[in-house]
């Protein structure tokens, strides 16, 4: 008889199944057993399917890279961090370099770390402002131009990734904001991406800066997405609130800053948004925020944001690097989010920073 587990947590074989759980229930330390099974059965599965090796390297080297930069990011849980994008070939003494490295040391005054692609140009500028310290370095092989910089080389807060979008994962994943100078292709990339992932809700909504350093690049990439994007209806007026354009280092800081004046986390419980407060709001406001922000509510006008105690489960999938010890005392309101209207949502967050 087959198991009766999830059809990812067996491989169908009765004798492998319990032999992998008598291993898991003998070796492992951890609460995800159930996770660490799915992984053992899906390797097994490609194996037995068989996977031209080349995608089982491709899978192994993933696994692999993902579990060092878990590792990486661990040691640095209880910092904020910051995501610096840019180019590398810009000069060191241009003023978008001069603006970065502003940046980077005006971030690490302020308990911010600094994660960049470890390269030159901006990403060395942002490290080089924020001191080695202060600095994550996630550098990618390639065969020319990109080597980790001088200011985070030889330390252990560098590794380098084989793979694009394993590399791209943790810039995301372990960013409490995201700020982009001028760059090329791969920033550009990195830019559409990132707002893509907050858009669709694939990524938490953090602080997303544009900021121009020198020559007006954002403002006339902004042109670009009204003239080709908005006005030809491929992205709504709201998706615009997802992102700010600013002029230099101390206007990016506070908008940084700004966002999370009120505002600390929001992760999903079942059905609900939960939102998380550093203080609370009069009841009389919540109630104006139901009257402007129904229509991103499921049941529209039916629905409600409601403040609300911690839910009994409500820390088991936040993700550490977003956690606070102290999250559990903090203020609540809830909502059934349509899980659409992301830009709306930005713009609440908005709302909510200035109490």
């Amino acid at each position: 008889m087959r198991s009766t587990r999830p059809r990812h947590q067996t491989t169908y074989s009765e004798e492998l199944d319990a032999e992998l759980n008598r291993l898991i229930k003998k070796y492992s330390v951890s609460r995800n057993s159930d996770l660490l099974l799915e992984m053992l059965c899906a390797a097994w599965k490609m194996d037995r399917e068989y996977a031209p090796r080349l995608d089982m390297k491709i899978a192994a080297r993933t696994l692999r890279e993902i579990r060092f930069a878990f590792r990486l990011f661990a040691k640095h849980i209880n910092r904020r961090k910051a995501t610096i994008f840019g180019s590398a070939r810009l000069r060191s003494d241009c003023e978008e370099c001069r603006t970065a490295e502003k940046l980077g040391r005006l971030l690490a005054q302020h308990g911010w770390m600094v994660i960049t692609g470890a390269g030159s140009g901006i990403m060395e500028a942002g490290h080089t402002g924020a001191g080695s310290e202060n600095s994550i370095g996630l550098n990618i092989q390639l065969p020319w131009e990109q080597s980790v910089n001088p200011v985070i080389e030889g330390t252990e807060r560098v590794m380098t990734f084989k793979y694009f979008f394993t590399r791209k994962l943790m810039f995301v994943k372990s960013s409490h904001a995201i700020i982009f100078f001028p760059g090329g292709f791969g920033t550009q990339d990195e830019c559409f991406e990132t707002l893509t992932l907050i858009q669709t809700g694939k990524s938490p909504i953090v602080p997303v800066v544009m900021v121009e350093g020198g020559a007006p690049y954002w403002t006339d990439w902004m042109k670009f997405v009204k003239s080709h994007l908005l006005d030809c209806g491929m992205i709504s007026q709201e998706d615009v609130s997802l992102f700010r354009i600013v002029r230099d280092e101390r206007q990016a800081y506070e908008e940084i800053s700004n966002f999370y004046h009120n505002f600390h986390s929001a992760r999903y419980v079942k059905q609900w948004l939960v939102v998380r407060m550093l203080r609370d709001v009069p009841d009389e406001v919540i109630q104006k925020w139901n009257e402007e922000f129904n229509d991103i509510l499921i049941n529209g006008k039916t629905g409600r944001i409601e403040k609300c105690d911690p839910f009994p489960h409500e820390q088991d999938d936040i993700p550490i690097e977003r956690e606070d010890p102290l999250s559990k005392a903090l203020p609540r309101i809830k909502m059934l989010f349509n899980r659409r209207d992301y830009g709306r949502l930005r713009m609440l967050i908005d709302q909510i920073n200035k109490y």
